[in-house]
């Protein structure tokens, strides 16, 4: 669309600062269409386009948050919903990406000249996959969280799923999910679970608001997206044959979160039962059968799942010459990730280690591997194999 004439006022005080730099760019074609962008007050901005002239971009723009940006890529929500946003702005972009003149949009008039129609979505991709798959499409006019589809024994011959199992799986769930937040220092909103229309062994999962509990997953800004990445976590522990780094990484790092997770695939492993899930961070069916549910438990009983291991990089601060226990030599390792919290380990010294200490100084970098063990309601850990690392070695948990 060309650019058309603005009568109002222009805007001149703003937060968009003198030049936009694109965060994430979700859609372009000759010219960014949809991307966003941080104010310079650190709030993540949407703008769409809207019109194109000379040497310029007008973009329509309001405030939003990472939640609202999964959902655009996912397709579970249109680019309209996601712009219905007070307040409105218009923005003149040139070239070079300095902001050349911005407005305040009041106006409800002139709405469909510059927001895209309800059910358009980001690209034709996810119209197409959207049109195709009428599931797909329900679960995205939901506004669930999460869709899970239980088959096996604790579904009958009429498709109705048992009570008992169905109470048994939220408890559980909810209780592994509390576990992640936790860790991810997330609020722990509940989960809540209600049968779909599509069939009655069809659940949908939610995340409400303690306050507001009749409004489902109404769990805004930073709080919202931390609870959206805490249940990404839950479904893909759950569901998924090959987990994310990230998700693997907490079930091997924290016992609770083990043992909770270890609590779900029991239930679901005892009845034999074969999971499906979608989210709306990744809407695509992911299905688990019974047996590979028996193998990530059995992985958790005997491994600490999936390993019993953790290989960490650091900076080795204390320990072998400090007793944890008479005779047993210790080690204590100061693990500092790029913008990341700075994490300590430690724990004994296996015998077979011992040797390899010898030489490594304190304050030098290494790469340990630790051996993680159940120890009451926690865990510790033995070192096993030690070596120095490059000073300048980025400190990672893997």
């Amino acid at each position: 669309m060309a650019l058309w004439n603005i009568d109002d006022q222009e805007f001149g005080s703003h937060h968009f600062g003198d030049t936009i730099i694109p965060v994430d760019v979700l859609d372009e074609f000759d010219v960014l269409l949809t991307f966003t962008f941080r104010d310079v007050n650190g709030q993540l901005v949407l703008a769409h386009n809207c019109a194109v002239g000379p040497g310029v971009s007008r973009y329509v723009a309001c405030q939003t948050n990472n939640t609202t940006v999964s959902d655009l890529k996912s397709g579970m929500t249109s680019i309209r919903s996601a712009l219905l946003k007070r307040p409105l702005w218009i923005i003149d972009v040139a070239a070079d990406g300095r902001v050349q003149r911005t407005w305040r949009f009041d106006s409800e008039k002139d709405l469909p000249r510059i927001i895209p129609d309800e059910g358009v979505l980001l690209n034709t991709e996810l119209e197409d996959a959207i049109r195709s798959d009428t599931r797909l499409a329900r679960f995205a006019k939901s506004g669930s969280a999460g869709h899970v589809v239980f088959a096996g024994a604790p579904v009958d011959g009429n498709h109705t799923i048992d009570a008992g199992f169905y109470g048994r799986f939220w408890q559980a769930a909810d209780r592994l999910y509390g576990a992640i937040c936790d860790h991810l220092n997330a609020k722990h909103e509940p989960l809540r679970l209600g049968m779909t229309e599509e069939s009655s062994y069809a659940v949908d999962i939610k995340i409400a608001s303690h306050s507001q509990p009749e409004q489902m997953f109404e769990v805004n800004g930073e709080d919202g997206d931390k609870a959206r990445e805490a249940f990404d976590h839950l479904m893909s522990m759950i569901a998924d044959e090959e987990q994310p780094q990230s998700s693997t990484l907490l079930v091997k790092k924290y016992y609770q979160i083990r043992q909770r997770l270890g609590s779900v695939l029991e239930l679901v492993s005892r009845e034999s039962a074969s999971i499906a899930v979608r989210t709306r961070t990744n809407p695509t069916i992911r299905r688990l059968s019974s047996k590979l549910v028996q193998a990530r438990l059995a992985a958790i009983k005997e491994f600490g799942y999936p390993y019993r291991q953790l290989s960490i990089t650091g900076e080795l601060i204390g320990g072998f010459v400090e007793r944890l226990k008479k005779g047993v030599p210790g080690f204590w390792i100061r693990v500092r990730p790029v913008n990341e919290e700075e994490t300590d380990f430690r724990g004994s010294v296996d015998s077979d280690a011992v040797l390899k200490m010898d030489g490594i100084g304190f304050r030098e970098t290494v790469t340990a591997c630790l051996r993680i063990e159940a120890s009451g309601d926690g865990q510790t850990y033995t070192l096993i194999d030690i070596e120095r690392a490059a000073d300048d070695a980025e400190h990672v948990i893997r």
